[in-house]
């Protein structure tokens, strides 16, 4: 019988430990500090960067950006404001 353990083969348990995170911290914080890490890394900190350059290299579908659209939208109309980023 051969024993498998998913915790470790988890992409946020990879990502834990490539950033050196705690592994007790939750997976989408995780996560969040990976991205936030890549776009400061590739676009000099910038999401509108990032953005712009995946529109612009036609990465998404039409479909694909009418749905992030929507979501933006949907998501800003219950958050209002620019969330705070000081203590990342």
């Amino acid at each position: 019988m051969r024993t498998t353990r998913p915790a470790t083969r988890t992409p946020a348990l990879l990502l834990a430990v490539l950033s050196g995170a705690a592994l007790l911290e939750a997976p989408g914080n995780i996560a969040a500090r990976a991205f936030r890490q890549l776009i400061d890394r590739f676009c000099h900190g910038s999401v509108e960067e990032l953005v712009s350059g995946i529109v612009e290299a036609r990465v998404l579908s039409e479909a694909e950006l009418s749905a992030l659209e929507e979501s933006v939208k949907a998501r800003a109309r219950t958050r209002p404001g620019k969330p705070d980023r000081k203590g990342r």
